[in-house]
């Protein structure tokens, strides 16, 4: 009988470290998962920063003008389609305006999504360490 509610005894403590294993495995898992989806998101921003560095330099080049790409007034050359219907010099104008604007506003964006998803990462990984921290503690 003595023997016998001491097996009974071992084996709850047997059970409650497999518990604790399983728990503390499985956190680990989680710990892992969340640092893989992390990595693949922050691959794509990566990719993306590559990409907009890379078609940055094409930005630049609007700025150096040739002859050909100078709008022409009336006065200068008549028959010049920039002359003959005015709006285009305004297309002409914003679309320049927004190839020089729009790479340094995607390259901010997507460094702030790389800062979000560096938070997004801090926080959850955090919240584990402490379940785990408590769950061992106990």
């Amino acid at each position: 009988y003595v023997h016998q509610r001491e097996q009974v005894k071992w084996s709850y403590r047997n059970y409650h470290r497999d518990v604790q294993a399983l728990t503390v495995d499985l956190l680990g898992a989680a710990r892992d998962d969340i640092r893989g989806t992390y990595d693949t998101y922050v691959e794509r921003v990566n990719t993306l920063l590559l990409l907009n560095a890379l078609l940055l330099p094409f930005a630049f080049s609007i700025l150096q003008f040739s002859d050909a790409f100078i709008l022409q007034t009336e006065d200068q050359c008549p028959t010049c389609i920039e002359a003959q219907h005015p709006w285009l010099a305004i297309v002409w104008a914003y679309l320049g305006g927004l190839a020089l604007v729009l790479p340094f506003w995607s390259l901010l964006m997507l460094f702030w999504c790389k800062i979000k998803t560096d938070q997004w990462l801090k926080q959850p990984i955090e919240e584990l360490q402490l379940l785990r921290k408590a769950f061992v503690a106990r």
